[in-house]
This record gives structure tokens, C-alpha cells and sequence, in this order.
């Protein structure tokens, strides 16, 4: 059967409906609804666009219709309300000429058949297109767009503050970056790209990733300059035995191979494993992989230095991924502490005395990170930690806590289009 193409606001709706009512990541959404749909990568560039960028909004968003709506709009027509912020931000966030936001937010509404809310709808976009810069000016839209349980946790761990310089970094476009294999300074040159101080390359308004010179001839990896990191932390590892535990995508598997590195790479997910391979494949790089769970795993060997990207809650990344702003709670910070717990006790069987296990995260949530540490270095008396120095980070010494940690947070380099927050620990095995 000839299948029927959405349009692309109904297939907007439908992705944000799946994101709000269901909690799923906007990626996974996307691919679900697009599949394999026949409508052209403008169409499918929209879509993603419209959606990422009312996520990312979506407390302003949400505040203004607050100021407009009599009562909140019942639950039962919750396709109405995501129709209605679908065109919020079309008339404030995407430079859309109100009529057609307007019009197609009431076509929309048409074809999902919820015919008593057309009036409201209608309403509420023609006075927001006229009344929107006063009603903004009363509404502090950098707090707004994050979460109280996270902008609480945030300013009780770093300072209301910091919490600011955060959430208003966490809330901009970031920049497209590399990892490049070899010859930054030629690769930079051809990608009209500029060399960081981290050594990545980065790029603005790149269009599609695989039209870009050097990627078919796997010169480049995408990786934000703060994921690049921890594997820096390792020193000179050519020629060592080294574990990447939950490697895909593959970005660290393919820096550990490139300096030199005998590779075995272990996740748990068959489609993630499919993207690694994927990857190393583009790249025509050689890894071990295994597919498992690496919680139970008892390989018949130790490494000389393990690597351990665990399952975060990913809030260093919400410049690339604000759905996070909306799917995750304090229980999933809870939930993920647990694994990542399991997955340290076990990894830690894995080195050898003397060798180096680095745990890294791209989460900014204290519990993830010096926290994890901390219980872990309790738990295990045979590991004690070894601090890291700017100087083995592109001289990056913000990034250096107290305790010896790395710790990046996205207004970071902000001159350079700022970094990810990411955090890291160089844990040493002791000699027996």
C-alpha cells in the first residue's frame, strides 16, 4: 500500500507530541515519524528545525500563553496546545509572516479534527503577533526556559550566578565541530573552518555533514571540542591495550585508535553498535567490538587503561539536544547515578595495576560526576585519583576543579562558540 505523506507541520506535531506525552528523544521521534518519507530534506530540515527550536523555547512559549489563555487548555486537547506552540514559534523564533503561521496552525487543526479550539488558536497568534514585545518583556526568558528542578540544582551547586551563565549558554545554537585525523591546518583550509584552542575544528552553517570535504575519505569526525577531551587524558597510549566502554557513536574509539591504541570497543545496543561500526568503516579504522553489557562483562584479560563514557543525563549537551530540558526529572538523574555505579564496579576489575581508568560524562549534574567519584574512591581503595593539568588540555584552566577534575560548562570558551559540559576523572589502579 502506497504510503500517505504527512504534511510537514502535522509530522512537527506528531514529533512533538511524541517528546512531550511519551518522553522520547527527539532524534528517535524524528526518525520514527520521517521514516522513510519521500518529502525533500527542505521539508525535512523544517521539520526538525521547527521542533528542536520550540523545545528549546518552550518555557517562554509557555509563559506567554499564560498570560493569554483564561484557563489552561485541557488535557484532552493537548494536540491543540502543541499545534498552538508550534505556531508561537513560528511567529517569534522562525521569522514565519504571521498570516502563514497563523493560517497553518488553523489548516493544522482541520486536519487533526479538533474543530473547538480553531477560534482560540486563532486569537491567541493574532494577539501575540501584535502584543508579543511587551508580553516578553515581563517574563525573565533565560529561567524560564529551564526546568525548576534543574536551575535549582544548578544554582545549589554552582551559584545563581553560574546557574545564569549556564542556562543562557545552554540555550544558543552550538557550533558544528571536528575531530580531524591528521593535518588540522589543511583540513581547516578546506572546510572554511577555525583551528580551537582544544585543537578542533569548528565550523558555522555547514549544511548536510556528508556533503562536507573529507567525509568520505573519513579525514574528520564530528565531536564537540569538551568530548574530545578525556581520551587527552590518557597521555601517550600508542601501542597500549585500551578499553572504550559504551563507545558509540565512536567519536572517542576513533581518537583512541588514531593515537595509536590496540581498541576494544564494547556496547550494549545492537543499533548503536551498528552506527560504531558505521563510523570506524567511513573513518577505515579497526577496532575490536563487542556487544554487551558491560556491567556483567568478564573479558579474559585487563587493559592497560580503560575509558568509561557511561548513560548520562546528557544536560552538558542542551545546545545540540534541548529535549532533554523536557525528558528528563530528578528520578532519571537517580536511576542513571545507579548504573553508572554498576558499570564502575565492574569496569574497575579491568585495569591492570598501575593502569589508568578515565570516567567521563557529558552531564553537569554534581551527582554524575565528583560526586560518582567521590563514592566510587570509597568503594574501591585500590584506585586513587590523579589530577589533571591545563597544560594536557589545551591550557584550558577553568576547566580544572579543586579537586583535580575536569569540568567544562558550555559558556566555556564562549568566544569560540563555547564547549559542551562535560566531566572527567583520571582514576590510577595502584601497583600491588
Amino acid at each position: 500500500m502506497k504510503q500517505i505523506e504527512k504534511s510537514p507541520r502535522l509530522s512537527a506535531l506528531l514529533i512533538l507530541n511524541k517528546i512531550l506525552q511519551k518522553k522520547h528523544p527527539l532524534d528517535f521521534s524524528f526518525k520514527k515519524i520521517i521514516g522513510q518519507s519521500v518529502m525533500s530534506q527542505q521539508d525535512k530540515n523544517f521539520i526538525y528545525n521547527l521542533v528542536l527550536i520550540t523545545l528549546r523555547n518552550l518555557g517562554l512559549i509557555d509563559a506567554l500563553l499564560s498570560q493569554l489563555l483564561k484557563k489552561p487548555v485541557p488535557e484532552k486537547y493537548f494536540n491543540s496546545l502543541n499545534i498552538l506552540r508550534l505556531g508561537v514559534c513560528q511567529l517569534l523564533f522562525l521569522s514565519t509572516p504571521a498570516y502563514a503561521a497563523i493560517s497553518t496552525s488553523l489548516q493544522l487543526i482541520d486536519e487533526i479534527g479538533e474543530h473547538g479550539t480553531k477560534g482560540m488558536i486563532n486569537a491567541i497568534l493574532r494577539r501575540l503577533d501584535r502584543e508579543h514585545i511587551e508580553l516578553i518583556a515581563k517574563i525573565d526568558n533565560i529561567k524560564t526556559n529551564i526546568p525548576s528542578w534543574l536551575w535549582n540544582n544548578w544554582s545549589n551547586v554552582y551559584g545563581e550566578k553560574i546557574c545564569r551563565k549556564i542556562s543562557k549558554a545552554s540555550l544558543v545554537e552550538a557550533p558544528l565541530n571536528l575531530t580531524v585525523r591528521i593535518d588540522a591546518d589543511f583540513w581547516a583550509a578546506c572546510l572554511n573552518a577555525k583551528i580551537t584552542k582544544t585543537g578542533s575544528l569548528q565550523i558555522q552553517n555547514s549544511g548536510p555533514i556528508s556533503a562536507l570535504p573529507g567525509y568520505y575519505q573519513g579525514a574528520w569526525w564530528v565531536q564537540d571540542a569538551a568530548s574530545s577531551l578525556p581520551v587527552k587524558l590518557f597521555g601517550n597510549i600508542r601501542g597500549l591495550d585500551v578499553a572504550d566502554i559504551c563507545a558509540a557513536p565512536g567519536g572517542k574509539t576513533a581518537q583512541l585508535l588514531v593515537a595509536g591504541a590496540e581498541v576494544t570497543a564494547v556496547d550494549h545496543s545492537k543499533n548503536r553498535v551498528a552506527i560504531l561500526f558505521d563510523n570506524l568503516s567511513r573513518l577505515e579504522l579497526t577496532a575490536t567490538v563487542i556487544e554487551t553489557n558491560a556491567i556483567t562483562w568478564k573479558p579474559d584479560k585487563v587493559f592497560d587503561a580503560v575509558l568509561l563514557d557511561p548513560p548520562c543525563s546528557g544536560t552538558g549537551t542542551l545546545r545540540r539536544h534541548p529535549d532533554i530540558l523536557r525528558t528528563r526529572s530528578p528520578q532519571d538523574i537517580n536511576d542513571l547515578y545507579k548504573i553508572q555505579s554498576k558499570l564502575l564496579n565492574n569496569i574497575a576489575k579491568l585495569v591492570r595495576p598501575g593502569g589508568i581508568l578515565i570516567y567521563c560524562v557529558c552531564s553537569i549534574q554534581a551527582e554524575e560526576g565528583p560526586i560518582q567519584v567521590a563514592s566510587f574512591l570509597e568503594r574501591h581503595s585500590d584506585y586513587r585519583l590523579d589530577k589533571i593539568r591545563p597544560s594536557e588540555i589545551g591550557g584550558l584552566s577553568e576547566a580544572i576543579t579543586s579537586e583535580g577534575h575536569l569540568r567544562t560548562l558550555p559558556f566555556y570558551r564562549g568566544c569560540e562558540g563555547g564547549m559542551d559540559g562535560f566531566f572527567a576523572a583520571r582514576l590510577i589502579r595502584n601497583s600491588y
